[in-house]
């Protein structure tokens, strides 16, 4: 593309100086436009009306000089370079013309194209650098102007020489006032700036000193030299915003979101040093558990938002009943710790401690219009500077607060030896457990239900035992809480459904009959739609009659959700198999949980039994409930049926069904099913213990 020619201004008032110049300029290797002028009046209105690259002017033009066309054109166009022409070689005119701020001085006499020409291409070269570098300065000038980040411009000394809005505002003053203030009065700590040095700081956290006190800033510092002057560029940063956010972050990392209260992380490391404290003053380190009983009722007949409210005054609560020092911390749902330390000796202290707690939370709380009632279970774990890892130290005050609960609730439990003792028991069955689901070390035993009509057996109760590899065969009661508490219930209830399943189908193959099963179902179980899936499959995968099958129930089971759990029983209802409620008159024996329930079954608390023969009360209880189940169309069975005279009064009593020692103990498949034989139709052996 070929090049545009260079526009040339010539102002000159001798007409043979204009067509030597003229001359020149075609000779030259460069392309030229050129427009001619004699005065500075014409040079002023063609300079108004064009852009020109370069202007060539003669230093005298009669009562003007070129100087005064120079000061007067570059009021119109800084940045235009001018060549000046003049006859004689003058140094002092040399001087004027480059101290105007001329490009270039050149003598007529001596003037060739070569020279003109390259007069011109420097004198254009140099105006275009001038001109980039002006446009680069503009730029970085708004950058700084524009720039959120404080920036300064210190001298040798640290004194502020040049300033940004921005940094005026993080100081809260003008940047006049900011204007040769040592940059030290105003960032506190701030690093020594040696002079020559060239070491860079960057990314500094500060203090600087505002008007509205103290802010967080960022600090860079970079030096650089000029005419022999070392200078240092200072940008400084308010990170007040950001050291919020982290401060926010840090708080929720540490806090619980509902309460406030320290979290289980913050709850961890305290621990962690109150031990380690114990260990070097041999002091008292004190962890106190404790959660509500029964929280999830409140939830449930309220909404979690009265929930929260209510934890929110617990929390408040446990810190009233606290020293500043003592850590108050919220695991989730309704539990939570309070870490604490006494001198050494003074474990009394915090049982203290675990009493006020039992108290205060005892005391009513109002949530609005609403006044709720909540007690709660508290352990206490006391070390004096054992060494104890925090966990197990932990594990002591969790064990300690389900003594409380087993204890009746609303109140405290201490742990002792003798629980580490059933802990690591406990611990261990608990490791035990996944493996030996695996390998079916679960079984169940029967135990016959008797008609009592015929004495006939009916069905079978499927009890499940373990036989553990090395402790032998556990009972229920040693593993099921265990199993309950770790919230692995469904995996072991799924398996007992179906073996019962399988096994009912067994009995029906080695006898003439076919009698029912029946199995237990814990609380957690009933919550949870598995057990209904556990059923389905079980009665797919067997074949077995619906009917032949019995799921049993308590009334404790019920409570834990009403709602949920008599959803569950609809859906299993659905599937025709039969329902039981268990050990009935040990709960809230409620008439309206039996209208509103639909059973099949009956089964009366052998608490009952055992008081017939000593209390008239016992006795005629027991013959109202029996009145009551045949009213309903429900079977009545009475449990715990010991002797030929619970027998026989049961009978009187007009109960369907019995079940107890005195027909037979629990035994294994084998032997259960030999009590289907004819000749054990009214005569059970009794020392089969199983």
């Amino acid at each position: 593309m070929p090049r545009s020619p260079t526009s040339v201004l010539l102002i000159e008032d001798d007409e043979e100086d204009f067509m030597i110049t003229e001359d020149l300029l075609d000779e030259a290797s460069g392309t030229y436009e050129l427009i001619w002028v004699t005065n500075q009046d014409e040079a002023l209105a063609q300079l108004r009306e064009h852009d020109f690259d370069v202007c060539l002017i003669d230093f005298r033009l009669g009562a003007e000089t070129g100087l005064e066309v120079l000061l007067a054109a570059r009021a119109k166009n800084a940045m235009l370079p001018f060549i000046f022409l003049t006859g004689l070689a003058d140094e002092e005119v040399d001087r004027a013309a480059m101290e105007a701020g001329a490009a270039d001085y050149l003598v007529k006499s001596g003037l060739t194209a070569g020279t003109l020409d390259r007069a011109i291409r420097y004198a254009c070269t140099q105006s275009r650098t001038l001109r980039s570098l002006r446009d680069s300065e503009e730029r970085n000038r708004s950058l700084v102007e524009a720039a959120t980040d404080g920036i300064a411009l210190l001298d040798s000394g640290g004194n502020i020489v040049g300033t940004n809005p921005a940094l005026a505002t993080i100081f809260g003053v003008t940047e006049y006032e900011l204007s040769g203030t040592p940059l030290s009065e105003l960032i506190s700590d701030l690093p020594v700036l040696a002079p020559n040095s060239a070491v860079v700081i960057r990314n500094v956290l500060l203090s600087a000193r505002s008007v509205d006190g103290l802010v967080p800033v960022e600090l860079s510092l970079a030096p650089w030299q000029s005419a022999g002057e070392w200078f240092w560029t200072a940008i400084v940063r308010d990170v007040t915003e950001r050291q919020e956010m982290a401060n926010k972050l840090s708080h929720q990392a540490y806090h619980d979101t509902v309460t406030g209260l320290a979290n289980r992380l913050k709850f961890s490391q305290h621990l962690s040093q109150n031990l380690s404290r114990a260990q070097r003053q041999e002091s008292i380190a004190c962890l106190v558990f404790l959660d509500l009983d029964d929280f999830k009722r409140i939830n449930d007949s309220h909404g979690h938002a009265v929930g929260d409210l209510l934890l929110q005054e617990v929390g408040l609560r446990l810190r009233s009943c606290t020293r500043e020092h003592d850590l108050v911390a919220r695991f989730g749902g309704d539990e939570f710790a309070i870490c604490a330390d006494y001198p050494a000796g003074d474990s009394a202290e915090g049982i203290r401690l675990a009493a006020r707690v039992v108290q205060l939370l005892a005391e009513p709380f109002h949530i609005g219009t609403l006044r709720l009632d909540v007690t709660c279970s508290v352990g206490v774990a006391l070390d004096a500077g054992t060494g104890v890892d925090p966990e197990v130290f932990a594990t002591y005050a969790d064990v300690a607060m389900y003594r409380a609960k087993d204890n009746g609730k609303n109140t405290f439990a201490v742990f002792e030896g003798a629980m580490h003792e059933r802990l690591l028991e406990r611990i261990a069955l608990d490791n035990d457990y996944g493996p030996g689901l695996d390998r079916e070390e679960f079984v169940l035993v029967y135990q016959p239900l008797i008609e009592l009509a015929t004495q006939n057996v009916l069905g079978f109760e499927g009890l499940c035992r373990w036989d553990h590899p090395v402790r032998g065969r556990l009972s229920p009661d040693q593993f099921i809480p265990l199993v309950e508490e770790s919230g692995r219930i469904d995996g072991l209830g799924s398996y007992v459904i179906g073996q019962a399943c399988r096994d009912a189908i067994r009995f029906s193959k080695v006898s003439n009959s076919d009698p029912y099963v029946t199995v237990n179902v814990s609380p957690r179980q009933l919550a949870s739609i598995e057990v209904v899936d556990s059923v389905y499959n079980a009665l797919a995968d067997t074949g077995l009659d619906p009917n032949r099958f019995v799921l049993e129930i308590t009334e404790s089971a019920m409570m834990l959700d009403f709602d949920v759990a008599l959803k569950h029983l609809h859906a299993l209802k659905e599937l025709d198999v039969r329902l039981a409620l268990d050990d009935f008159g040990s709960g809230f024996s409620s008439l309206n949980l039996l209208h509103r329930l639909p059973l099949d079954i009956l089964k009366l608390d052998r608490l009952f039994i055992a008081d017939i023969n000593k209390d008239d009360g016992a006795a005629q209880i027991v013959r109202t409930i029996a009145a009551m189940c045949s009213s309903l169309g429900i079977t009545a069975l009475a449990e715990g049926v010991e002797t030929r005279e619970d027998h026989d009064f049961i009978f009187s009593a007009g109960f369907d069904m019995g079940q107890g020692y005195f027909y037979a103990r629990p035994a294994d498949f084998d032997k259960a099913a030999t009590y289907l034989d004819a000749g054990h139709t009214h005569r059970f052996l009794r020392n089969d213990a199983a």
